[in-house]
């Protein structure tokens, strides 16, 4: 009997859901929203306030709930609606819209099982500011770009980290490119989980060719070292000095012309290229907007 009861109960809440199912027009300041036309016709089976459920494990539940929610979440600052969140049995499912209070759009994201499949950011000027787009599994790109919206700025391979409740990180796992203004490539950095340390870097010249490849010592990356090789090159991608570790701290570094004529083999302490100036005015900057 008590099983009956509580099929009973369930077969009543879901009724309720599909009778109470609404179209979002219904929603109050809804019209204020950049994209209400795109969306106004939409019908979900519940709306909620976004304060008024939780993720509890897997799962998206409604205060007091024991069934996973299925509907929008509606987040508002004052009487301004600034974010549509859709869920379907617990997770999400479809779209993410967050806004300015203005109404204009601060980021949509797609998820599909509850996983990001593709964001896009804007700045308070509409302007495109990161992109993002999964390409398997967690792995996907996200792209940064200048501030007209247009000009790639820098684009890296990533992996998304959901292990902070209620956030989305991304780890750094592969290529990262910077571009500058003119659509020239500057660098080519590689990491490993958020780590330079033992891979390979490179610097260009606005031609295209490689200025240094070196491999990086560790994950200092204000100020790097190398360590085992690194290479400095003239612009026109002659080897100018070919330099390996041959002890801690010191190398053997074979220097050349432009021409590529060999003029002899020097001993050097420290560091055997110099590319400090390139981390410390570029390349720290892009990673402090990638992740602010």
């Amino acid at each position: 009997m008590l099983v009956n009861k509580k099929l009973i109960l369930c077969y009543i809440v879901a009724v309720s859901i599909f009778l109470n199912a609404m179209k979002l027009s219904e929603i109050p300041q809804l019209n204020k929203l950049e994209n209400y036309n795109e969306i106004k016709n939409v019908e979900v089976e519940r709306v909620v306030d976004y304060d008024n459920y939780d993720r509890n494990g897997k799962y998206v539940y409604v205060h007091g709930e024991t069934i996973p929610f299925s509907g929008v979440a509606i987040k508002r600052n004052k009487s301004n609606i600034i974010g549509l969140y859709f869920y379907e049995n617990g997770k999400a499912e479809g779209p993410a819209y967050v806004y300015y209070p203005n109404g204009k759009f601060n980021f949509d994201r797609f998820y599909k099982d509850d996983i990001t499949q593709t964001s896009v950011e804007y700045r308070q000027n509409g302007t495109k500011f990161r992109t993002y787009k999964a390409v398997d599994g967690l792995n996907g790109i996200r792209t940064v770009y200048y501030e007209n919206g247009k000009d790639i700025k820098t684009v890296l391979e990533v992996t998304q980290d959901y292990s902070q409740q209620g956030m989305i990180n991304y780890i750094l796992n592969g290529k990262l490119k910077v571009y500058n203004k003119q659509g020239q490539l500057q660098g080519i950095f590689n990491f490993k989980n958020n780590s330079m340390a033992g891979l390979s870097q490179e610097i260009y010249y606005p031609n295209g060719k490689v200025k240094y490849y070196a491999i990086a010592k560790d994950n200092n990356q204000k100020n790097p070292t190398f360590t085992q090789k690194a290479i400095s090159y003239y612009d026109n991608g002659q080897e100018k000095e070919n330099c390996d570790e041959v002890d801690s701290g010191m190398w053997m570094c074979k220097k050349y012309d432009k021409n590529g004529k060999f003029k002899g083999e020097v001993q050097k302490g420290g560091q055997p290229i110099e590319t400090s100036n390139f981390w410390a005015n570029f390349f720290m900057g892009v990673l402090n907007i990638l992740f602010q």
